[in-house]
């Protein structure tokens, strides 16, 4: 239960900041010609370092490697908000973060419902 419930946390960061940026970035009536301030470049690091421990835990911690199309998701959408992260401190990339975020938001909740398929021990 609380793995469920740290995941919803992690998805809840994505998708408040999700909302935020499309509502100060992507809609007409209120686009702002702005790169990301010093503090919202800080609070994207929390839910991303939330879901890297997700993951970490979800994957690696357990008794077997756990891996199927949930963790897959998960990873994708993990590395496409890093890498986003880093690339916007040199190209503006004000488009695509409400969209990457919102799908992370999904995306980090997917291995707590489908926890994926179990290894061999010690494979």
């Amino acid at each position: 239960m609380r793995s469920i419930l740290v995941h919803a946390i992690a998805g809840i960061l994505y998708g408040v900041l999700a909302i935020h940026f499309w509502r100060t970035r992507l809609r007409p009536a209120t686009r702002a010609d702005v790169q990301l301030s010093t503090w919202e470049r800080g609070v994207i690091l929390a839910p991303l370092a939330l879901h890297a421990w997700l993951l970490y835990d979800g994957i690696f911690m357990q008794s077997e490697l756990r891996f199927g199309f949930s963790q897959a998701l998960s990873v994708m959408l993990w590395l496409a908000v890093l890498i986003y992260w880093i690339e916007n401190w040199s190209v503006r990339l004000d488009s695509m973060l409400a969209t990457i975020l919102a799908s992370a938001a999904v995306c980090v909740v997917l291995p707590a419902i489908f926890t994926g398929f179990s290894g061999r021990p010690h494979a």
